[in-house]
């Protein structure tokens, strides 16, 4: 059953209540960050409707679910999961369909499935439903492209090694102008007040923008809404369509017409996303601390985790708001109950790595690259063949494929390449 939109709907209500009682507990500065991965939670029906999950039609109750850019194809790979996403819906955050050209390396998406099973190296599930989510579509504001870093729709975007570009940047962020109009996916660093890219890609014909931020204000009597910075004209809105409240801190999701009405944007769609993540026995989440009490408690992208009783890869001296982590464990109550917690780098320092597998689609033996599900892959840096050698790659050929993204971010860069002869 999809999730009704309406503010003043049974959802609607329990959204509020639920910004209420997160409020109250966490008080304002813990609310300010309800953000990006907790938006995508609420978004794709955790909470569902009534308090159930859509199952995306399969009939069948997610046992898993995870959150996260995605590393990798063959099956998509997400938070870890290669997940076989042959069979499952794949839709954007307003429920409509997308095609499986949506998925590219870094782009921000929540997936329910089948329980997580182990496959030799590989934990595996099959997704019933791939929900895709942009943290701003929006126009250029300004760039820096020797910071690596832009101003898109009033939100600082940074770039980091494992920001994955789209082909059309390979000359550099130095192309782009002001006014360009951009998707960013991405993740909200508290103690920064920035979005940490994981995929930018051009949007020159989106029928509207769309911004995920948190409430600095909001008037509904006036029909004005403030947040991440933005001030939004609601007068387009029906009576019925205004949230009854949205308290500061609370995190929106506003769409607006992609030109402003005077100096202020234009809403055409306003609505809370609040936290309601449902009891799962697989949970696990790529994102960042906002909130920290202890090593033992604290919550990433909104999220309360209890990690009592964790494993912490690597030790908990890294612990801090705003570090990115990856933690992984069972959810009761809107608790994530931590089995691992891991703490991931942005510079790719902790060795972790892409990966695509599949068929080779084209292949340019000068320029040493070959394309598989989409994602171009260089071999021009001498990477370790398994199966074959460079003068094995062939149109149609399976390969399996690791590796960095390129200098410019928008190719993989291979370290190892398996071929299946």
């Amino acid at each position: 059953m999809p999730m009704t939109r309406n503010p003043d709907s049974p959802y609607g209500q329990h959204a509020r209540h639920a910004a209420t009682a997160a409020r109250l507990a966490w008080g304002a500065s813990a609310a300010y960050v309800l953000i990006a991965v907790v938006a995508i939670l609420v978004s794709i029906g955790l909470a569902g409707c009534g308090g159930g999950v859509d199952s995306g039609g399969t009939g069948a109750t997610p046992a898993s679910v995870a959150v996260g850019p995605v590393s990798g194809f063959g099956s998509v790979v997400v938070a870890g999961i290669h997940h076989d996403e042959s069979g499952a819906q794949i839709v954007d955050d307003d429920d409509q369909p997308l095609t499986p050209d949506a998925l590219r390396l870094g782009t921000m998406t929540a997936i329910e499935g089948s329980a997580v099973v182990t496959s030799g190296t590989r934990r595996e599930s099959t997704a019933q439903r791939v929900r895709v989510v942009e943290q701003v579509i929006g126009p250029v504001d300004s760039v820096d492209a020797a910071g690596g870093a832009l101003v898109v729709l009033g939100q600082h975007v940074v770039i980091t090694p494992t920001t994955a570009l789209d082909a059309q940047f390979a000359a550099g962020l130095g192309a782009l102008r002001a006014g360009d109009v951009l998707a960013v996916h991405g993740q909200l660093d508290v103690a920064n007040g920035r979005i940490v890219a994981t995929r930018i890609e051009p949007r020159p014909a989106a029928a509207a923008y769309v911004l995920r931020a948190t409430v600095t204000s909001y008037e509904r009597s006036l029909r004005r809404v403030v947040l991440g910075g933005l001030e939004v004209d609601l007068a387009a809105l029906a009576g019925g369509d205004l949230p009854a409240s949205l308290p500061a801190g609370t995190l929106a999701r506003v769409k607006l017409q992609p030109a402003r009405s005077g100096t202020l944007w234009v809403a055409t769609a306003l609505r809370a996303a609040t936290p309601m993540l449902g009891d799962r026995d697989q949970v696990e989440i790529e994102g960042r601390i906002t909130q920290i009490t202890s090593p033992q408690s604290f919550s990433v992208d909104g999220v309360p985790v209890d990690a009592s009783g964790a494993k912490f890869e690597g030790g908990t001296a890294g612990l801090v708001v705003g570090a990115r982590v990856e933690v992984e464990g069972r959810s009761v109550g809107g608790t994530l109950i931590a089995r691992e917690v891991e703490l991931e780098s942005d510079d790719g320092s902790d060795g972790r790595t892409f990966e695509v597998e599949g068929r080779i689609s084209a292949l340019d033996t000068e320029a040493q690259t070959f394309v598989v599900r989409g994602v171009t892959v260089s071999y021009a840096d001498a990477p370790r063949f398994e199966g074959g050698t460079a003068a094995d790659l062939a149109l149609d050929r399976r390969v399996a494929v690791k590796g960095p993204l390129s200098a410019d971010r928008t190719r993989l860069q291979a370290t190892s390449i398996h071929i299946e002869l």
